[in-house]
């Protein structure tokens, strides 16, 4: 780690925070789209990763909903945010759900630790309700 800056300098790497970043490139910055598809760092998580439970199968239902809803409405922001919805991070993050051994332990670990004190359940409620609300507040917008 000591090296690293060094390093970064020798390459002509620049590191900034995002206000420097904003101040230094204003309007010239690119928003960089997210696919339909969910995306995973996982590289290989297949969907049996994924979707090896009952909680990740109800929150990969919920996903579907509420982005076949956010298509409904032609918005594109609303489509951006369902979008972000679909991610499998949001399924992995509950991979430990009624399992136990390696895979299980490294994706409790990821999870919120404030989360733990809602509980098994209560976790799983909540990232539901997420989904949930999103919907609602579209069924609200197409009143």
């Amino acid at each position: 780690m000591r090296a690293l800056n060094t390093q970064l300098r020798r390459r002509k790497v620049r590191m900034l925070l995002p206000s420097e970043v904003i101040a230094e490139l204003g309007d010239s910055c690119h928003e960089a789209p997210v696919s339909e598809y969910g995306t995973t760092w996982a590289g290989e998580g297949g969907m049996e990763f994924f979707l090896g439970n009952q909680a990740q199968q109800g929150v990969f239902r919920l996903m579907h909903h509420a982005y076949s809803k956010a298509r409904l409405t032609g918005d594109p922001a609303l489509i951006d945010l369902a979008k972000w919805l679909l991610q499998s991070d949001n399924l992995h993050l509950i991979q430990w759900f009624g399992r136990s051994g390696s895979e299980a332990e490294v994706s409790a670990y990821f999870t919120p630790s404030e989360w733990w004190e809602l509980g098994d359940l209560g976790i799983i409620r909540e990232q539901q309700q997420v989904y949930l609300n999103f919907i609602r507040a579209l069924d609200e917008l197409a009143k």
